[in-house]
């Protein structure tokens, strides 16, 4: 048997040839996922869909800004204003001079005019008087008086003016609010740790276990 030197160097041509063709196509795959023309292409693909929509970022720049100051404003809101006063049906109030609940037109803001007249130093003696009762059919006799509201004089009139101009005043519940119970001499803020007290323990249950309601006037 003897050794063809054409057929060897024809099947080494070939082997080269397949290396050759192998190495260039693994070469060019390689070179477009690491950033060459594949990486290109597709930059340049992006580029002219921005040329295209050119409009498109500044509609989303627009509503990114719209959607911050929606948000900055809801936080601005406070969790709880003076609410406008309505004047429907009637309330009661408790006159400081005598210590008797007395009938009054509802939503006056207290301080107000009392059945006895003015307290010693010249001011109302009316205030807001806060009701319950523990019993379904309640007389007078079944009435409890929680505790007492009036506010700052200051605080009155700028109740007062927002109630004529029918706007809200802007301010927190508590604003120049002060609570007491009956017989106690002194007034709370209605937002300081004695004010929360007095208005939290005013709707416990009795030691019946009963639950307190609210009373207004007939």
């Amino acid at each position: 048997m003897f050794f063809n030197s054409d057929k060897w160097d024809f099947f080494r041509y070939k082997c080269q040839e397949r290396w050759e063709s192998f190495r260039l196509g693994f070469g060019e795959r390689f070179s477009r996922r690491r950033g060459g023309g594949y990486r290109y292409g597709r930059m340049a693909a992006f580029r002219y869909w921005i040329n295209d929509h050119h409009h498109l970022p500044m509609i989303l720049c627009g509503v990114s800004m719209f959607v911050l100051v929606l948000v900055i404003a809801v936080n601005m809101i406070p969790d709880r204003t003076q609410p406008l006063v309505r004047k429907d049906g009637k309330g009661w109030y408790y006159d400081l001079n005598t210590g008797e609940l007395f009938a009054g037109e509802k939503g006056m803001i207290p301080p107000v005019a009392a059945p006895s007249g003015e307290l010693p130093d010249g001011g109302d003696a009316g205030v807001a008087a806060h009701v319950i009762t523990y019993v379904d059919d309640s007389t007078e006799g079944d009435l409890v008086v929680a505790y007492l509201e009036r506010l700052s004089m200051v605080a009155k009139m700028e109740i007062e003016e927002s109630v004529a101009s029918g706007m809200s005043t802007g301010r927190p519940w508590h604003y120049g609010l002060s609570v007491k119970r009956p017989g106690d001499g002194e007034w709370y803020p209605a937002n300081s740790s004695g004010g929360r007290k007095i208005i939290h323990g005013a709707y416990r249950k009795n030691s019946a276990g009963q639950s307190p309601r609210v009373c207004f006037p007939d």
